[in-house]
This record gives C-alpha cells, sequence and structure tokens, in this order.
C-alpha cells in the first residue's frame, strides 16, 4: 500500500468528518433506514393546551406585578402556538444532507416544524412525540390597591 501524502491525509479526514453531525458523532450511513414517527393533534388537545398556557402566562403576570408593587389590568396582546416539542431533534440527528432530503420530503424549512399546519408532531421515537404551547400575553398596569 502506497502512504498518503499529508494532503491526501487531510482530505481524507475532512471527508470523514462530512459524514459527521455536528457533535462530531458518526452519521448513519447512506442507505441506512431512518424513521420519523407522527402523530395527529386533535383541535381538542390543541385548545387544551393553549389554555393551558394562557393561565400560566397570567399566573406568572400577576406574580410579576405584585412583584413590581402594581396589579394586573385588562389584556393588550396575545399570541400563541403549538408545535413540535421534537421538531429541532428530527433533524439535529441528521446529517446536512439527510435534512436536506428530508425537508423537501416532509414539506418543511429547517426552521419550520415539519406538520405544524396539518395538526401533527414528528418526533425520532414514539415516545418523544410531544406539542407544546407557547403563549405570550401583555397585559396594562394598574395602581395596587391601597
Amino acid at each position: 500500500a502506497q502512504e498518503r501524502t499529508p494532503e491526501e491525509e487531510e482530505l481524507a479526514e475532512e471527508t470523514i468528518m462530512l459524514g459527521s453531525d455536528s457533535f462530531g458523532e458518526e452519521a448513519p450511513k447512506p442507505g441506512t433506514p431512518q424513521f420519523v414517527f407522527v402523530a395527529s393533534i386533535t383541535a381538542e388537545q390543541k385548545q387544551k393546551a393553549m389554555s393551558e398556557a394562557f393561565t400560566e402566562a397570567k399566573e406568572q403576570a400577576e406574580a410579576l406585578a405584585v412583584a413590581a408593587g402594581t396589579k394586573l389590568g385588562p389584556l393588550v396582546g396575545l399570541n400563541g402556538n403549538v408545535n413540535s416539542q421534537a421538531a429541532n431533534m428530527v433533524y439535529d440527528s441528521f446529517s446536512y444532507q439527510q435534512q436536506q432530503y428530508l425537508q423537501r420530503l416532509m414539506g418543511s424549512s429547517r426552521y419550520g416544524v415539519p406538520g405544524d399546519e396539518k395538526g401533527e408532531v414528528t418526533a425520532m421515537t414514539p415516545e418523544a412525540l410531544r406539542f407544546t404551547a407557547v403563549v405570550m400575553a401583555s397585559f396594562a398596569l394598574q395602581p395596587a390597591d391601597r
């Protein structure tokens, strides 16, 4: 066997690194099946999660208002979203090329959550199929009762 030049050795190392993910772990070999589990989220599940998230947000806002020496006034702004907790983990466990393929296959972007528009969550294992509701609520503040 012929010895490699330093340049060939460096190229071989870079080629190996291209097959690794961002954490230096070896990526699955090409042709190895990869599975993404999908579950539906019902409208009732979304509504319940949003209600619970709003209740928690309001309780936190009330506690902050008390800490600031004021009290909570009327709601002035509200925004919310339900999404998959595992969305980024789905992509992060794949190499760049596999991420691109999955994005095309599932019709999503790297920063989008696959399936959200269809009321679905995705994960690498059935146990990881979870979703979360995020609520951002803005309230007016009023002077505290004296």
